[in-house]
């Protein structure tokens, strides 16, 4: 039995994740339940993890870790400011102006197409106060969100099911994960005071969005300029290769010519003379080379496929045999 919560927490982690502790004692099992309280309370479990226990009071006593949000945390009241919202739209801003006229974008009950409207005039109010941009839309979506150059489209839609009567639910497209992201209505609360986090969201995709974008541009440019700096490479190679062959046929054709002068040539000879002066033409050390240019980008851009020149012939006919049919031509 841990005492502390380190040892608590090692216990754990030796056992995989989960702790079982077969019919314990009403003593243990409040021991076990008091360490528990300790962890959850000092905030020991890991970011991103969560602790869940069963048999609190009979049974087996399981104690787990697990990644993830508390499947609680879906049901709890939101955390944070709430964005107020308008009793009466007073002054609408232009994005939510155009949907008074247009009661076929809003919910078909008459409260919801209400909320609907107030909800799309408290959000466009609270993006603009946090430096967003609000863009009219255009259908069943409300209005956008354009954040960090994305935008998001926001729906609202209702819907029944058995435990629930025309429950309003948020919707919010775009960009980053999840990419249609809801809020609805619960027993606790209504979607009205989870637009913070709404705005929240939609920042916290849009800022993840650019940076990914970014991060592919970065990884897209290092590509290109490594493909840049291996043609140039091949290219000055390519170059290399040429003049050494040269020297190389240069020093060759000398060596001819000395070895025709050895056999009994006249080193005046006309062919000696031109034979020479073609070693001297070829010859790279004549003029000592500079470093070959750089291929210009458009030479070493990839090129497309060529089109294909295949054209398909109509078949040969059959030869013809007297016992040819005509329908059979």
């Amino acid at each position: 039995m841990p005492s502390t919560v380190e040892e608590f927490l090692d216990a754990l982690d030796d056992a995989g994740g989960e702790l079982r502790i077969v019919s314990p004692s009403d003593d243990v099992r409040a021991a076990w339940r008091r360490v528990i309280h300790r962890v959850r309370q000092g905030k020991h479990v890991p970011e991103g993890w969560h602790l869940l226990h069963r048999g609190r009071d009979s049974g087996d006593l399981v104690i787990e870790m697990r990644p993830g949000e508390h499947p609680a945390d879906k049901y709890r009241r939101p955390d944070g400011d709430r964005v107020p919202i308008p009793a009466t739209l007073a002054k609408p801003h232009p994005a939510v102006q155009s949907l008074r006229d247009a009661p076929e974008r809003l919910p078909a009950s008459a409260t919801n197409r209400g909320r609907a409207v107030l909800i799309a005039q408290a959000l466009a109010k609270e993006a603009g106060r946090r430096g967003l941009k609000v863009v009219p839309g255009i259908g069943d979506v409300l209005l956008k969100l354009e954040a960090s150059g994305l935008q998001y489209a926001v729906r609202v839609t209702e819907e029944s099911a058995a435990r629930w009567t025309l429950r309003l639910v948020l919707h919010v497209r775009g960009p980053g994960e999840p990419a249609d992201a809801r809020w609805c209505d619960r027993s606790g609360w209504q979607v009205e005071e989870t637009l913070g986090q709404v705005l929240d969201d939609v920042e916290r995709r849009a800022e993840a969005t650019r940076r990914d974008i970014e991060e592919k541009d970065r990884r897209e440019a290092d590509r290109k300029a490594t493909e840049r700096a291996r043609v140039v490479r091949d290219h000055r190679a390519k170059a290399l290769r040429a003049e050494v062959a040269a020297w190389c046929e240069a020093e060759r054709i000398r060596q001819h010519c000395d070895q025709l002068i050895s056999a009994g040539m006249n080193e005046h000879d006309e062919w000696v003379t031109w034979a020479r002066a073609r070693a001297t033409e070829i010859d790279p050390l004549t003029e000592p080379p500079v470093l070959p240019p750089e291929p210009t980008k458009k030479a070493t851009a990839p090129q497309p496929a060529p089109a294909s020149v295949f054209r398909a012939t109509p078949p040969e006919p059959r030869p013809w045999h007297p016992n040819q049919k005509w329908w059979s031509r």
